[in-house]
């Protein structure tokens, strides 16, 4: 059996902007573990990049956790999700009817651009 290559990373880039990076599959178990990232970096008032391009699979919850923070920022911030086409992420928002309510970008670069960065 392969290990758990399950990740959540976040860079801080510059100071008014953080990064992300969620790799490999990511369900109920770990939403809380993103949910918790997300707060805690979207209380300093910073935008966020979501980038999904190394998840392999994402569930319904973790859906769910993008959903409520676009909805509910904790401060007004602006999130930002890179999803590419072709990927599982990105089907998986397309069937569930998010991929357009999203702010979902194919490259890190289109996310940025369209935080103004």
């Amino acid at each position: 059996m392969e290990p758990d290559q399950s990740a959540i990373f976040a860079d801080q880039i510059g100071r008014e902007l953080w990064v992300v990076v969620v790799r490999g599959e990511h369900d109920a178990a770990t939403a809380p573990r993103i949910e918790a990232e997300l707060q805690r970096i979207g209380a300093t008032g910073t935008d966020i990049v979501v980038d999904l391009s190394e998840a392999s699979f994402i569930d319904s919850s973790i859906a769910r956790v993008l959903v409520e923070y676009v909805l509910y920022p904790p401060t007004g911030e602006a999130i930002a999700v890179v999803a590419p086409p072709e990927t599982f992420p990105r089907r998986a928002l397309s069937v569930l009817g998010l991929d357009t309510m999203l702010p979902t970008h194919d490259t890190r670069d289109d996310a940025l651009k369209a935080l103004g960065r």
